[in-house]
């Protein structure tokens, strides 16, 4: 039984590890000409988005070497840092939605056990 549970877990690593591997494409590609057209009217700005793609990249990579949970501070972090790329894309567009609203409208209320999310 401890054999099947340890390859179990193995097993889900493995799949969490491949999972992280396969960014879309088109959010990389989307980033990346981004960042070339920013170069041009924003050197400041694409520095910025460049150092935050950095970060989201770090933290995808480094989440397939950790073991268990990862803190919700660092998900928040990686979220922060995804959200700060994407937001380079719709700049000046309207995003609506009540999820959307209630991240940046709502104070965190979670608890610390609420804390530690699995991989």
């Amino acid at each position: 039984m401890e054999q099947y549970i340890a390859q179990r877990e193995t097993i889900e690593r493995q799949a969490a590890s491949i999972r992280v591997l396969q960014m879309r494409p088109h959010f990389i590609y989307n980033t990346m000409m981004s960042i070339y057209y920013l170069c041009k009217q924003d050197a400041d700005k694409a520095q910025a988005v460049i150092l935050d793609f950095n970060s989201y990249l770090r933290r995808n990579f480094t989440a397939i070497a950790k073991e268990g949970t990862i803190p919700f501070s660092e998900e928040l972090e990686h979220t922060r840092a995804y959200l700060a790329v994407e937001q380079v894309r719709f700049e000046g567009k309207s995003i609506s939605g009540s999820a959307c609203a209630l991240c940046v409208t709502e104070p965190c209320k979670l608890r610390p056990e609420q804390t530690a999310v699995p991989l």
